[in-house]
């Protein structure tokens, strides 16, 4: 079904005793079922994060027609690829108004989802994106797991199973900066600064104050949770309330993944590899601010060029693409 949605055009609706928000930011046509939508009605439905940080997604092992790959800058770049990481085209970026960030991604069943301040971005293909917004605090990282989007930030904790209608989570709370997020084990893992949240739905929330350095990435793998940061910073639990442990490397990270049943985790020209995150491999590595894990590929990313390899040490220049990178997440089909 074809929806013409019209510029900033609100929707609220109630059910269950939850306020379901959205906007569209553009005059577009979308193209995007409109059934299944969670209480929104708005005329887009669906819903992994297949997002390259580790953890099963839920997409199921359909074979669709999304691209394997999608790479984003912070102002409104997005790359795809179809052919696992070897060949990439910068997608046409959908009309908006003024400057709008894109910080992460995730895909679900069938759609990818891109999020980023006030504005969430939706294709079916890839190729085509839909824009849409709301006021629920500024997003960061967006996660599908349990048949929704879960979506963190700044001040943000909103849950939708299509990405279109944020049910707000934050139960009057704001005072909180969730930086990533990752789902595995059934459950919702979001770090940030000073703090660690899981939820099962995306709606409750166990939130635990964390000190110490921010806390960018985390993934999910060997039947635990890793988060890295600043100053070398290692993270670990096994359910996303308890702590394992938590460690100081000599270096710091961008981020990490789950590769081939090792954590892969990186910062400028070190990458250090772990099945459990706490003894550690050191290699030199490609200079890289941004690695994404497949189930076979790891693609990593050093401002516009994009690197591709089936091993951590064998990746090797694919395409440069002219305009800067931060983020890449594989979303293709999981097996």
């Amino acid at each position: 079904m074809t929806v013409r949605i019209l510029l900033a055009t609100l929707v609220l609706a109630v059910g269950c005793g939850d306020e379901v928000i959205g906007y569209a930011i553009s005059d577009t046509e979308s193209t995007v079922d409109s059934e299944g939508s969670e209480g929104s009605g708005v005329g887009d439905s669906g819903a992994g994060s297949s997002d390259g940080t580790g953890g099963s997604d839920g997409t199921g092992g359909v074979d669709d027609a999304l691209p394997d790959w999608v790479a984003i800058g912070f102002l409104e770049t997005i790359a795809v690829s179809f052919d696992d990481g070897r060949n990439w085209s910068v997608v046409p970026e959908p009309a908006i108004e003024g400057e709008q960030s894109r910080e992460g991604l995730a895909r679900g069943p069938d759609r990818i989802v891109i999020v980023g301040g006030g504005t969430t971005l939706v294709s079916t293909d890839g190729m085509n994106w839909d824009v849409y917004g709301d006021a629920l605090g500024y997003a960061r990282d967006v996660a599908y797991g349990n048949g929704r989007f879960v979506s963190v930030g700044l001040g943000r904790r909103a849950h939708s199973t299509d990405a279109v209608g944020w049910v707000d989570a934050r139960n009057g709370e704001s005072e909180f900066d969730f930086i990533a997020i990752t789902f595995g084990d059934g459950r919702f893992v979001a770090v940030g600064s000073d703090v660690l949240g899981t939820s099962v739905d995306g709606e409750t929330w166990e939130m635990t104050e964390l000190t110490g350095p921010k806390l960018y990435s985390v993934a999910y793998g060997n039947g635990r949770f890793v988060a890295v940061g600043e100053e070398g910073r290692v993270l670990v639990t096994s359910d996303g309330m308890n702590i394992d442990s938590d460690s100081m490397q000599d270096t710091f990270f961008d981020g990490v993944c789950f590769f081939e049943g090792e954590f892969v985790a990186y910062g400028g020209f070190v990458a250090r590899t772990s099945t459990d995150a706490v003894e550690w491999r050191e290699f030199a590595v490609e200079p890289a601010h941004a690695l994404g894990c497949g189930p076979s590929t790891i693609v990593g990313i050093q401002d516009d060029q994009l690197n591709r390899g089936d091993e951590l040490l064998s990746m090797e220049p694919v395409q440069s693409l002219g305009v800067p990178l931060h983020t890449t997440r594989y979303t293709g089909a999981i097996e």
